[in-house]
């Protein structure tokens, strides 16, 4: 049961850090944008699988890495488990060709 818990947790820490990178890779989007949507992503869905959740969005080149991070609860005492999850994405822009009639 224990291992089912985790790995329910660590599938919704995934979703809620792609959530993140789906937010903040759109164009002149703030990191924060991302960081606030898989905070909210993850609370709201992994209530009672996610405890202690938190979130660190950057920009790595051209590309948005988010990390979200939790303590799973324990159903067995004295055991402590973790989930980190991350998802990276492009951040979109958008190009104009270097020459007429070319494709960007």
């Amino acid at each position: 049961m224990q291992v089912g818990l985790w790995f329910l947790a660590r599938a919704t820490a995934l979703a809620a850090a792609q959530e993140g990178v789906r937010i903040a890779r759109s164009q002149d989007a703030p990191l924060r944008s991302g960081a606030s949507t898989a905070d909210r992503f993850a609370t709201d869905v992994g209530d009672g699988l996610l405890d202690d959740v938190r979130v660190s969005v950057r920009a790595v080149g051209t590309d948005i890495e988010v990390q979200v991070s939790a303590t799973v609860p324990s159903l067995v005492p004295g055991l402590s488990l973790s989930v980190q999850q991350q998802a990276r994405g492009p951040r979109e822009r958008f190009t104009t060709p270097q020459h007429p009639g070319e494709r960007p």
